[in-house]
């Protein structure tokens, strides 16, 4: 069993067979993604142009999650960091316990599963990481609901819009 801790979501919980690495802020994201493939004896793929912030990789074995990011701006790095931990929680598939969080943080959010991480549709992969990212945010004393368009990157206005829609009324 290894015991895993996502602190940005504010989760801790075990698991079976995976394990989670952070390895936090690097300098260049490819670069390091390329230290990763030498670390486990892999052939670097294809150099590509991204705008990702944040990246999660899984070993070939599918027992180590590798999680990390570049820095931004405080609030996108809450944001990034929280969204690669939900993809790791989703892995691991014990997202139900951020759909707890959320709850308990007075959101009626559902986050409907469709079997396993490795089932989901990529959109469905990208959307709850996002509403992870932004329960990053709340934990970190933001308001979710003075957030704006201004604030977010655009890929970020749907996960905003429906935890919006879901905040219960007090």
């Amino acid at each position: 069993m290894s015991r895993i801790i996502l602190p940005m979501l504010g989760i801790e919980t075990w698991h079976h067979r995976y394990s989670v690495r952070d390895d936090g802020f690097v300098d260049d994201m490819s670069e390091h993604l390329g230290l990763i493939f030498r670390e486990f004896g892999l052939l670097r793929p294809v150099p590509t142009e991204n705008d990702s912030a944040g990246y999660t990789f899984i070993d070939p074995d599918f027992t180590r999650i590798i999680i990390f990011y570049e820095h931004h701006s405080p609030l996108r790095d809450i944001v990034t960091q929280a969204h690669e931990e939900t993809h790791a929680l989703h892995i691991i598939g014990q997202e139900r316990i951020l759909e707890q969080r959320l709850q308990g943080a007075g959101y009626g959010m559902r986050l409907r599963t469709s079997g396993t991480f490795w089932s989901c549709a990529e959109k469905y992969k990208e959307l709850l990481a996002r509403i992870g990212g932004l329960y990053g945010l709340h934990r970190q004393g933001y308001d979710i609901s003075s957030l704006d368009k201004l604030t977010l990157p655009k890929h970020y206005w749907k996960a905003l819009a429906l935890l919006k829609e879901t905040k219960k009324r007090k």
